[in-house]
């Protein structure tokens, strides 16, 4: 079963010194993360435009509900491209890490590695005990502060 064109991208080529192609993962990586923030701001002007109320004076019907949502679309893939809101940036970053992670356990355990190394990459790192502010009191409650408190309202 061939799953290359399983997620609708199309692979980045280029050629390398020797004249064979190559495909390249990281340029395909930018791009899947580019098309998820065009469909996630697709879904966000969607929602934004749903909450303007209709007049009823000037509707276009069914057909301009349709230019709508593809000019909707449209800007989304502009506002991508752009990179201004930092969720592709991110996204790549992730999948980068990720890619880095896999390519070592496979490197130190071969396919096996992999399969091992499961949900562990991708688990946070245990954070350090909070430090106690100075101005919390850690010794008993003042015998005074006990009445005021217990005091019906």
């Amino acid at each position: 079963m061939n799953v290359d064109g399983a997620s609708g991208l199309k692979p980045v080529i280029s050629v390398n010194g020797e004249g064979e192609k190559v495909r390249d993962e990281k340029a395909e990586i930018r791009q899947l993360s580019e098309d998820f923030e065009s469909l996630f701001l697709g879904i966000v002007l969607k929602a934004m435009r749903d909450t303007v109320p209709k007049s009823g004076l000037v509707d276009g019907g069914n057909a301009e509900e349709i230019y709508r949502s593809m000019l909707d679309g449209e800007y989304a893939k502009q506002m991508a491209s752009q990179r201004h809101t930092g969720l592709a940036d991110n996204i790549e970053e992730f999948m980068l890490r990720a890619r880095g992670a896999q390519e070592a356990a496979k490197a130190e355990g071969g396919a096996n590695g992999v399969k091992a190394m499961g949900l562990k990459a991708y688990a946070p790192k245990a954070l350090p005990p909070a430090p106690i502010p100075a101005t919390m009191n850690n010794g008993p409650v003042p015998a005074d502060l006990l009445q005021k408190l217990s005091r019906p309202l």
